[in-house]
């Protein structure tokens, strides 16, 4: 009897063990999940690049814009002249999330073909920006940035007269 009393309560002991490993095992937790939606970044054109009035020379030539918007001739012949000075950079005002980093990009050249009937060979534009260091700094605390487009023209040898335009995407997302 001794022994059917042990065994009883050895058996007793395992079976309570054995519920509490089952209890222990089987328990849960609801998780929880949330997401913050931010400012969609847009960009819009404040200024077109302009590279003002020039007249053309007798062979090729260069024609700068710089962050002022002041144009000038960087390589060329004598007669390859600045009419008129009166040029901008190219400016973009750039919204989204106050502080939060965005990368923008600017291709490298875009080209300027002539608009009226001239038949003028287009020109080339190598394009230059302030990205990188924009890029860095991010939005300001008014989720407000600025970029700035520069350019150098490669004017043709007796680039014909006429109006001459072209476009360049620019691209900007969040980091």
């Amino acid at each position: 009897m001794k022994m059917n009393k042990k065994l009883l309560m050895l058996g007793a002991t395992f079976a309570i063990v054995v519920q509490f490993d089952t209890i222990a095992m089987a328990a849960n937790v609801d998780g929880s999940a949330t997401v913050e939606i931010v400012e969609p970044l847009t960009i819009t054109e404040s200024n077109g690049l302009n590279f003002g009035k020039i007249a053309s020379g007798t062979t090729s030539g260069t024609i700068n814009v710089n962050t002022a918007g002041t144009v000038t001739k960087t390589a060329g012949p004598a007669d390859l002249q600045v009419v008129d000075a009166a040029g901008s950079a190219g400016v973009f005002a750039i919204a989204g999330e106050p502080s939060l980093l965005f990368t923008v990009t600017v291709p490298a050249s875009t080209s300027l073909s002539p608009t009226g009937t001239s038949g003028g060979a287009p020109m080339n534009v190598t394009l230059a920006s302030d990205a990188t260091t924009i890029n860095a700094a991010g939005l300001d605390g008014l989720g407000d940035a600025t970029l700035t487009v520069t350019g150098d023209l490669a004017v043709g040898a007796n680039q014909a007269a006429d109006t001459y335009s072209g476009i360049y995407n620019v691209t900007v997302f969040y980091q």
